[in-house]
């Protein structure tokens, strides 16, 4: 029986509310229990803004936990004002989930960081537990990935998004993986889809080693992506493949990126990437568990 890998760059505290914020993290508004409703959209939309003394270009990692009060899933957005860059998507489910944003200030001083929907007249969202630190040096060696195993997850995996205009879609279930109770299954519908994940921060002159688990009941190839996409500038793509059986195997593959790509890839500079999973058409279906991605080199 393979030892459990617990990834320790989150670890959850309940707390009694109103909503507490660590590391010199401020919550500005709404200053009540930590709750956006749907009365408080504006033309804009519903935020949770919060405030933080950052540091130029260091790597921060947000985290918290997030759950929907709509009555379903819904996504939710988190932005770092006045930078584009640091604008990103995630999923809320209607339980309590971690969540993790990685971030890079353009500037020091004082910054504005927002939580919430743009895009939905549902934005009704809780969170608990937030807390910001500076990503340091020895966990690049680490696991970049949050909740790897799915085990703090409940229902939706709140790192990861639906994409695209297909009909596939993740959720969390009960599974006999060798290292808990819980796994990501991936599924597809009429049409082809994928889930992608937050963005994940890497640095040019390194490389990477992506590893995961997964089986299938059916003969299926699961299509992954690692890439790197900003407007008006070239896409950087390495995509793999592999095809799940009905044993649990694990599957890995490596991604290096030498600092000469970013004349080819200006995108790289930025420091963030996804990675996208994507099932053929069909009502295909697999299971993820213990995802890894770390700097090897």
């Amino acid at each position: 029986m393979n030892q459990k890998v617990v990834f320790a760059g989150l670890v959850m505290v309940s707390v009694l509310f109103p909503l507490k914020a660590e590391n010199g993290l401020k919550v500005v508004t709404p200053e009540k229990d930590g709750v956006i409703r749907n009365g408080e959209v504006s033309q804009w939309g519903a935020f949770l803004q919060l405030q933080s003394e950052l540091k130029q270009d260091q790597l921060y990692r947000l985290t918290g936990e997030i759950r929907s009060l709509s009555g379903g899933v819904q996504e939710y957005t988190l932005s770092l004002r006045s930078s584009a860059r640091n604008n990103d998507r995630g999923t809320a489910g209607t339980e309590f989930a971690p969540f993790c944003w990685y971030l890079r200030p353009e500037k020091t001083g004082s910054a504005a960081m927002l939580i919430g929907n743009s895009h939905s007249k549902k934005p009704d969202l809780e969170f608990r537990n937030l807390s910001i630190a500076p990503f340091q040096e020895e966990e690049w060696t680490k696991n970049l990935f949050p909740d790897s195993e799915f085990e703090l997850s409940a229902g939706t995996p709140s790192a990861w998004r639906k994409t695209g205009d297909g009909d596939a879609y993740g959720q969390i279930v009960k599974s006999d993986f060798i290292g808990g109770e819980k796994s990501l299954e991936l599924k597809s519908g009429t049409r082809a889809g994928a889930l992608e994940t937050m963005r994940l921060p890497f640095r040019t002159g390194h490389t990477y080693r992506l590893s995961f688990w997964a089986k299938a009941e059916d003969p299926v190839v699961l299509s992954l992506m690692f890439h790197v996409w900003k407007n008006g500038v070239k896409h950087f793509v390495r995509p793999f493949s592999c095809r799940p059986g009905k044993e649990w195997k694990e599957y890995a593959f490596e991604v290096d990126l030498p600092e000469s790509l970013t004349a080819e890839y200006p995108s790289l500079k930025d420091g963030f990437a996804r990675l996208m999973l994507r099932l053929p058409a069909g009502g295909k279906r697999v299971l993820l568990d213990r995802i890894i991605l770390k700097e090897i080199k």
